[in-house]
């Protein structure tokens, strides 16, 4: 179901999450799901997206509740108290007067009714808005509130380096100081090009199952191909979930922040892809114009994030640099974007190499400290937008 966005709906999206398959392991089946919802602003009502993006099968929410202060408010869709929800569909609930204070805690509580375990779900285990019992949330996708003290949203779409939250969470804190919100969209392992075609793992690639499998143990090595919508645990190509998880399902978003692309060139040649499919410059180009043009077109600010170095990682070699330079050259030429920003100024050596101190120690993934210096100068750019 497609949702038109209007521009003059007092509706904003507070929070969302990327979705992500959650079958990469054969799992319990997940009935029951109770959501704690933290840090809400003030607001006077208050509604929620359910999305099944990644199963194949039909799934029933139903017993769909909410309680704050003690009191219980039963959650609808369209009037009904059971809503089947389709391959690729979204629903919004109808909405609840709630008249919430700042820093309330709601709980949502919801049933599902499959045939076959639910593979349709997002990783909470960074989040420090939306809690639940293990990691995953199964369907349940965003939050809408109307709130006199929020101007819009802005969306963080990217990966890892966007999912695990090192600079996103610190921009997030300067970005309330100014009445918006930072809503993160990244999925970690996603690529801008291509879904998971081929992983080989074993018990040293475990955590990348975290999120995603209850973080079961791998006892043997596992070769996974020819891999089902249902077990994408990285996510859809970012040129495909752009319009689908983030276009048409925010409300009053102000701009979008575009980090995506680097694990097209890290993952080739490492477990989880084959070096055939390392992309072409051009094939990038492509691609980025493509995401960019939609992202201009649905008259949302357009910051574009360059890749970062990992040259000295497992998954580098000096073609991947060379292809990264030149995009990123290629990206700071472009007149599509309403701005740009770069960090091997302020994260590497003069040979491009990640400073020991900004990363987690694996020359790919900032940590704290190199988090915080890529919000500060993400913040930079992006106040000359708001």
């Amino acid at each position: 179901m497609k949702v038109r966005i209007m521009k003059t709906d007092p509706w904003v999206t507070w929070w969302s999450h990327a979705q992500r398959g959650c079958g990469l392991i054969n799992q319990q089946q997940p009935t029951h799901q109770c959501v704690n919802i933290h840090r809400l602003p003030e607001a006077s009502a208050i509604r929620f997206r359910f999305s099944n993006f990644y199963d194949t099968q039909d799934v029933e929410i139903t017993n769909v509740t909410l309680t704050y202060h003690d009191q219980e408010f039963p959650i609808t869709f369209q009037k009904a108290s059971t809503y089947i929800l389709h391959q690729d569909e979204t629903i919004l609930s109808d909405p609840v007067d709630i008249h919430c204070m700042a820093k309330d805690t709601l709980i949502l509580d919801y049933d599902i009714i499959t045939q076959q375990a639910c593979t349709s779900g997002i990783d909470v285990s960074n989040d420090q808005d939306i809690q639940t019992d293990g990691v995953v949330i199964y369907l349940f996708h965003g939050i809408d509130i109307i709130s006199k003290d929020i101007k819009g949203c802005i969306c963080a779409f990217g990966d890892s380096i966007v999912e695990m939250a090192q600079w996103t969470n610190v921009l997030k804190e300067m970005l309330k100081e100014k009445g918006y919100v930072l809503i993160n969209q990244g999925i970690s392992g996603n690529r801008l090009l291509k879904d998971l075609q081929h992983i080989q793992m074993d018990a040293s690639h475990a955590y990348i199952l975290e999120g995603t499998t209850a973080q079961q143990k791998i006892e043997e090595p596992k070769i996974f191909q020819h891999i089902p919508i249902t077990k994408q645990c990285f996510g859809k190509p970012g040129i495909k979930r752009l319009k689908q998880e983030i276009l048409d399902t925010h409300n009053h978003m102000k701009a979008i922040i575009c980090a995506i692309g680097i694990n097209d060139l890290y993952q080739p040649g490492t477990f989880c892809a084959e070096l055939l499919e390392l992309p072409t410059l051009e094939e990038m180009q492509q691609a980025y114009t493509n995401i960019w043009q939609q992202i201009k077109d649905s008259e949302c600010d357009l910051l574009v994030v360059g890749i970062t170095s990992f040259l000295a990682s497992d998954g580098a070699s000096t073609e991947k640099e060379m292809m990264r330079l030149a995009l990123n050259e290629w990206m700071k030429q472009s007149t599509l974007p309403d701005g740009f920003v770069a960090f091997d100024d302020i994260l590497c050596d003069t040979n491009h190499v990640l400073f020991d101190d900004v990363h987690i120690g694996d020359h790919l993934h900032p940590n704290a400290y190199g988090g915080k210096k890529m919000a500060n100068k993400i913040y930079q750019q992006l106040e000359k937008l708001l």
